[in-house]
């Protein structure tokens, strides 16, 4: 897959006139980074949908929605969960500026999970018909879809079969690593601060420990200079120490 960054050309922009957020979205460096082809943006802008802002702890879909689209979030950040029978979340991942998400459900055809905004957040929908649509009538559109979602499942199954070893430090650095790959950019301005949208006990249930062992993996990383455990943000003081070699037990 291209992921060199390529803004559209004059001659592209023309063709996407009806889609003027797209001109100055600051997510679109993200996007290519992260799933989109630079060779394939001019087909994706005329079948986008802009909804929002959303507000903090608004839905964009809900459990038992039906799936019709994909989503990325343009700007703010995405929760994606779902309530268990018998109490408690199961936190299927966190989403930021870039993201694509809403791919969990598509064999189903009917959503299994909220995904709930965690800020003011503004999505791109991208529709299922015309998507596959266009998939017919260009190739690369369609594998560069199954490649990403042959990917998300690999980074799962990944993640699942590596955390079974590891201690619950390595859990919390493994997800901070996670956190700061994403949003280096972002970190860096804002000299290593980073907002957490989300809650930590989110955070814990998405690592499968409880919040007492998050809160113990944060100060031990925090004991180490890595990170500083700030209310509501934290702050990555050495990222040269939060990349070490997560060993196994």
């Amino acid at each position: 897959m291209n992921k060199s960054i390529i803004r559209p050309s004059d001659s592209d922009r023309f063709r996407i006139t009806n889609k003027p957020h797209c001109l100055k979205c600051d997510a679109l460096e993200r996007c290519l980074n992260a799933w989109l082809d630079s060779a394939l943006i001019r087909y994706i802008y005329p079948i986008l949908v802009f909804l929002g802002p959303f507000k903090t702890g608004e839905a964009i879909y809900r459990k038992g929605d039906l799936v019709s689209s994909i989503f990325v979030v343009r700007s703010g950040s995405v929760k994606v969960k779902k309530t268990l029978d018998w109490g408690g979340d199961v936190i299927e991942g966190f989403y930021f500026s870039g993201d694509l998400f809403g791919l969990d459900s598509l064999d189903d055809r009917i959503q299994g999970y909220d995904a709930i905004a965690l800020a003011e957040t503004e999505i791109c929908q991208i529709p299922l018909k015309q998507f596959e649509e266009l998939g017919t009538s260009i190739p690369q559109l369609q594998q560069l879809f199954v490649s990403e979602l042959a990917s998300k499942i690999r980074q799962k199954t990944d993640r699942l079969n590596i955390e079974r070893y590891l201690t619950a430090e390595d859990r919390v650095r493994l997800f901070l690593i996670e956190i700061f790959e994403r949003n280096h950019e972002q970190i860096n301005t804002n000299n290593g601060k980073f907002p957490l949208p989300m809650a930590k006990t989110d955070i814990a249930a998405y690592l499968g420990m409880s919040p007492e062992s998050f809160s113990r993996g944060l100060t031990e990383l925090q004991s180490q200079g890595v990170i500083h455990n700030h209310y509501g943000y934290l702050e990555f003081c050495n990222a040269r120490k939060l990349m070490l070699s997560i060993a196994k037990p």
